[in-house]
């Protein structure tokens, strides 16, 4: 059950608001925190009911640590809890990584027994350890059982993020839901929740078949051309986007509904001026995480300018890791080292760089660093690479490092006018490309979503306000246009609801 599919948003959410609504509006306010947990475990169970046992295992264990730690700091048991944490992920995400790397330098064949890993495990494992840690450190309120419970557990944000920080969203499960309020909430939650759901059906879902197909070819060794690597690797680049963007979109439009403000984790990335404000815009909770639990803990930029250019590089290459077991990750996660690392080198120079020219070169590097994130394995974002620079028409190449050979002139001009589009056999093409235009559109020039709410939901821990006049015409207002707008759009979700597409977060 995704929040795109009708027996969430025709079932599950109508049943839990209705019960929430009137439990806040009666004597029994008390128990709403309640009935937000168990349908938090109904909701979590719904995929697969043996992994809720992990789900409480994790958040018993962990609360009774964090407790401790808070009573009495001991550096022994934050390592030992964290560790802990640590080894149950590394178990479900990494053993099968890491046994056959070990099977492939041996060279035994020993059967290795693959396991389901657990929705979620990554974030809400990194939620406990920003609790562990900061429960040693004294930097937390107490919290009761219930509402650790809940923080942890909160269906909105428990499979894909954010990665809440307990100070964010902790006082206010304290405070609870206010009953003058609830209504405008939901109403507020209701259309953040809309556009998110217009994200992901009408949009990525939509990108995901042109970039599924291309990626798919190449896995299997099929003849990349140039036009089409380059609209199958930008397809992903938009799916991927659109698809992050809209679960975080309801994630804190469904936490809304409940009185609860997540933080955004999306602040229209592809925007961004530089690689290092990439990262200031992209998944930036996980950005956040990275930085006050990992970079500093390294020793961040206090043992020299060499170290922590070690220590930004390790932060981005454990960062690269934790999204996947797979030598993919770990290398897209370098190359963004790298490139932060070069980023701030560049920045000692003071060479001013137009905005347009520094958003298209930003861009253009975010764009190649993805082939590696979504290829299945190194060879083939390799071979990707290369159609998108020399193309299959008129360049042979080869893994094993042989040289790039040339075709003859009359191939390398057939392929430039097969791209210009004059001949039939791109034809298919310009449907891909108006679809990617309209989302680059919307992604480089609209206002994002946390700009048309800023009014209204604002966000935990970041100034978005709109910047430009276009911007703030646009914004969210409780009128009739926008119920009007968003009920159109509603209707057209309906209708592109046919199937369940998980969403691409889901994964990591």
């Amino acid at each position: 059950m995704v929040f795109s599919s009708f027996d969430f948003i025709f079932v599950f959410l109508p049943i839990f608001l209705v019960v929430n609504v009137f439990l806040i509006r009666t004597r029994f306010s008390n128990w709403a925190i309640s009935w937000i947990i168990l349908s938090s475990l109904v909701f979590y169970s719904w995929w697969d009911i043996t992994n809720l046992p992990i789900l409480l295992g994790s958040i018993f264990a962990n609360f009774i640590l964090g407790n401790q730690l808070r009573n009495k700091p001991s550096q022994v048991v934050l390592l030992f809890s964290c560790g802990g944490n640590l080894l149950v992920l590394g178990w479900f995400k990494y053993r099968l990584f890491f046994l056959n790397m070990i099977d492939g330098m041996s060279g035994s064949d020993m059967p290795i027994l693959s396991l389901i890993i657990p929705l979620g495990l990554s974030f809400f494992t990194f939620q406990q350890i920003t609790w562990l840690v900061d429960s040693h450190r004294r930097l937390r309120p107490e919290v009761s059982w219930q509402n650790y419970t809940m923080y942890i557990s909160f269906f909105p944000q428990l499979i894909a993020g954010p990665i809440v920080h307990h100070r964010d969203v902790v006082e206010q499960i304290a405070r609870g839901q206010r009953r003058e309020r609830i209504t405008f909430d939901i109403m507020v939650g209701l259309s953040i929740l809309i556009i998110g759901l217009a994200k992901k059906v009408l949009i990525a879902d939509r990108l995901a078949i042109f970039a599924n197909s291309f990626f798919s070819q190449a896995a299997s060794g099929g003849d990349l051309a140039l036009l089409n690597s380059w609209i199958g690797v930008l397809a992903y680049t938009f799916q991927l986007y659109f698809d992050f963007s809209a679960y975080s979109d309801m994630a804190i439009g469904i936490a809304r509904m409940c009185g609860i403000r997540l933080p955004i984790n999306f602040n229209s990335p592809y925007k961004a001026t530089s690689i290092i404000d990439f990262w200031r815009r992209w998944h930036i909770t996980l950005s956040a995480f990275l930085r006050d639990y990992l970079y500093i803990a390294l020793g961040g930029n206090r043992r020299g300018i060499t170290r922590r250019y070690v220590n930004i590089f390790l932060t981005m290459l454990i960062g690269g890791f934790w999204h996947g077991a797979n030598w993919t990750f770990i290398l897209w996660g370098a190359v963004h080292g790298i490139l932060i690392v070069a980023n701030q080198l560049w920045a000692y120079t003071q060479i001013p760089i137009p905005r347009p020219i520094a958003m298209g070169v930003t861009f253009i590097l975010v764009v190649f660093a993805w082939v590696l994130f979504r290829s299945s394995d190194v060879e083939t974002g390799l071979r990707i690479y290369a159609a998108m620079i020399y193309g299959s028409d008129f360049a042979h190449w080869q893994l094993l490092g042989n040289p790039i050979q040339f075709g003859p002139p009359e191939e390398i001009l057939r392929s430039f006018i097969e791209l210009a589009g004059f001949a039939p056999k791109f034809s298919g093409a310009i449907v891909q490309l108006v679809i990617l235009s309209g989302a680059a559109m919307i992604a480089f020039t609209l206002p994002n979503t946390a700009q048309l709410f800023y009014r209204f939901n604002k966000p935990v821990g970041l100034r978005v306000a709109p910047i430009s006049w276009i911007d703030r015409q646009l914004i969210w207002r409780p009128n009739i246009f926008w119920a009007l707008s968003l009920a159109i759009l509603f209707g057209l979700i309906t209708l592109n609801m046919g199937r369940e597409v998980e969403f691409l977060y889901f994964d990591f």
